[in-house]
């Protein structure tokens, strides 16, 4: 399952000192995780309230976007828009996907 692999990334992320040239390695993981299946990353974005993963997860969006560019992930973008409208990091990284899309 996707998030069970992305959990485990991020696990190995956050054990990591933030200045370990490794992590850039992880983050490709993640990014490529969600590229390797649309059907698994759509469902990932739909149903994830996981906030630790949203955040990981986001860094790669504008990717997973220019990958997948459709208007159901727009929409899913836009709902997380909401859904974390909170946080600022986030919307950031969401409007810099539906950028990608639009």
């Amino acid at each position: 399952m996707l998030e069970v692999k992305i959990n485990n990334i991020i696990d190995n992320l956050t054990s990591m000192h933030d200045e370990d040239p490794a992590r850039i390695g992880q983050l490709d993981a993640i990014t490529n995780l969600l590229i390797d299946d649309e059907k698994q990353t759509i469902e990932l974005l739909r149903n994830c309230n996981d906030e630790q993963i949203i955040f990981w997860v986001a860094t790669s969006l504008d990717e997973v976007a220019s990958e997948f560019p459709t208007s159901e992930l727009l929409e899913i973008l836009e709902s997380l828009c909401i859904k974390f409208s909170n946080n600022r990091m986030l919307l950031h990284n969401f409007q810099m996907a539906i950028n990608s899309i639009s």
